[in-house]
């Protein structure tokens, strides 16, 4: 008995197996256009984002260089402070010069080591900065300096003697020092009582 074969069970004869064949590659082709289309939107996005995220960065950093500098600053002016303080505070003699300049015979700890010895040393403020000079004691030359101790100082009145120039028995050291990208000087002030000077009878 002979077979019947319709037209719709020959081979390669199906035009419903071609429109699916047809509409998938359609939707493939379409799948493609449109992720390469969200592509293109994409990557300018996350350039931007990206840029964007750096540019916060540097700015961080450069804010916490700039704190750095001022820290670092700051402790150098507190550092000639100090020391400028504890100079006055051993001084066996102060000779006031100026509200910026004062001399004095105090006890200094020798660069070597070893036992402190008197020498003369003067402190000038005259020029922006807090220069420190050193010589024999009761000797009129110096053999070392000038040194900065402070820098960038603002102001003039640096030294104010108590009760007066005359006869003081206490120094008040005062000074606006400027600061890399600070929008006002810093005040760094002390005080020292001088127990130590020698007093005619």
């Amino acid at each position: 008995m002979a077979a019947y074969i319709t037209p719709h069970h020959r081979t390669g004869s199906d035009p419903q197996g071609r429109l699916e064949r047809a509409v998938r590659l359609r939707l493939s082709q379409e799948r493609g256009s449109t992720s390469l289309f969200e592509l293109l939107v994409a990557v300018p996005v996350m350039l931007v984002v990206l840029i964007s995220v750096f540019a916060l960065y540097q700015l961080s950093v450069r804010g916490g260089d700039r704190t750095n500098s001022r820290v670092r600053s700051l402790q150098q002016q507190q550092i000639g402070v100090e020391r400028i303080s504890r100079e006055l505070r051993q001084a066996t003699t102060v000779n006031p010069i100026s509200s910026q300049v004062v001399d004095v015979e105090t006890y200094v700890t020798p660069s070597g080591g070893g036992a402190a010895v008197l020498r003369h040393v003067r402190y000038d403020c005259t020029t922006g900065s807090c220069k420190r000079y050193e010589g024999p004691s009761g000797g009129t030359t110096f053999t070392s300096g000038p040194v900065n101790v402070i820098t960038d100082i603002q102001n003039s009145n640096v030294f104010e003697m108590e009760p007066d120039f005359i006869n003081p028995n206490f120094v008040a050291l005062a000074v606006d020092v400027g600061v890399k990208d600070a929008a006002n000087p810093i005040k760094l002030s002390g005080g020292v009582a001088l127990k130590n000077l020698a007093r005619d009878n």
